[in-house]
């Protein structure tokens, strides 16, 4: 599958994305499943084994990456690396989009902001850093054509942080984050509920846990 064939195929819907953040354990699946209703969902990595029935699309990269075991019907599964040979062919994947290769950290988008630079009708090649949800997620949500997105489990940390918990249990990583690496990752999700909103998008966020900027909206469904 080419990502073009997914170009506006859901015009004006909802899509709701479950990332690993330690917020998603505030729904049970049976809640996850009825807020659910009605919309597409987004999986990042892990968050798809935690509730399967739901997902309809697989975000992977290959960072903590495992085998999964699909349920039918199997989610379009798009897979994020930095080459198209790499760990990929052992990842089952309809749609492969590539990292550059500049990994200067002044031309990140934590960095420059320069999100519509990036937009997947602009380029399919990914920007670098900070991460799968800022480098391709939200950009594929866009270019489908959402008109709302809600996010559980895309919670970050408190700026200054240098480790970060997933729902799973503490997470772990080769290299610790740096001091400004979740302060510039929240004023990205600033520069991004802006973007979307410029686009007539509205992004909320359906937890109260989330360290995501503060001029994104939280919601609680009831």
């Amino acid at each position: 599958m080419q990502i073009q064939e997914l170009k506006s195929k859901h015009q004006d819907e909802t899509v709701l994305i479950l990332g690993t953040g330690p917020s998603l354990n505030q729904y049970s699946p049976e809640q996850l499943i009825s807020i659910a209703k009605g919309k597409v969902c987004f999986a990042l990595k892990q968050a798809y084994s935690y509730c399967p029935s739901i997902a309809n699309y697989h975000f992977l990269n290959s960072a903590n990456i495992q085998p999964y075991q699909y349920a039918k019907p199997i989610p379009i599964i798009l897979s994020l690396a930095a080459n198209e040979g790499g760990w990929t062919k052992s990842i089952p994947h309809h749609t492969l989009l590539v990292v550059g290769d500049n990994t200067n950290f002044d031309d990140s988008l934590s960095a420059t902001h320069a999100l519509e630079k990036w937009s997947l009708d602009n380029t399919l090649e990914r920007p670098w850093g900070p991460g799968l949800f800022w480098e391709c997620v939200l950009y594929s949500a866009e270019y489908m054509g959402f008109k709302n997105i809600e996010t559980i489990g895309v919670d970050l940390g408190p700026a200054g942080e240098t480790t970060r918990d997933h729902f799973y249990g503490e997470g772990f990583r080769v290299n610790p984050l740096s001091n400004e690496e979740t302060s510039n990752e929240i004023e990205l999700s600033k520069a991004f509920y802006h973007w979307l909103s410029s686009k007539d998008i509205e992004w909320k966020v359906l937890s109260e846990k989330s360290y995501l900027h503060q001029d994104i909206p939280r919601w609680r469904p009831t």
